[in-house]
């Protein structure tokens, strides 16, 4: 594979992970949980991100993380979960940044895809022109 088509691919493969998680982000922003006590981890659902890294020969590796601490405490008094004080564990999700997110993954993948097109037509005009 032409390295133009590798770094093209692993750019659509480093939108479509950003894309996944800022939609499970926006799918779980009213998932709540308990506070957690004592030094222990909330098992509230903890936002993601995609850390990307280079690539040694061109493109980008994509991994997804939780941030940290990743909850926020909200108040929920009627929560099942919430403590005395009426609060629960929420994740640590911005609605704003979250709609920018995915934009901006959109049309990441698109330039890239746009970019592994182009790259095939060449390939294929070169190839006519050697023919």
């Amino acid at each position: 594979m032409s390295s133009v088509l590798s770094v093209s691919l692993s750019g659509m493969n480093a939108a479509a992970r950003r894309l996944e998680a800022s939609a499970a982000n926006v799918a779980n922003v009213e998932t709540v949980g308990a506070l957690p006590t004592g030094g222990a981890a909330s098992t509230v659902y903890r936002a993601r991100t995609v850390v990307q890294t280079e690539v040694a020969g061109g493109g980008v590796s994509a991994s997804v993380v939780e941030t940290s601490p990743g909850w926020v405490p909200r108040a929920a008094p009627g929560s099942p979960f919430a403590d005395a004080s009426g609060l629960v564990a929420a994740p640590d999700v911005d609605l704003a940044t979250e709609a920018v997110t995915q934009i901006s993954a959109r049309l990441a993948y698109a330039a890239s895809a746009k970019t592994a097109k182009v790259a095939d037509e060449m390939t294929k005009t070169a190839l006519d022109a050697l023919a």
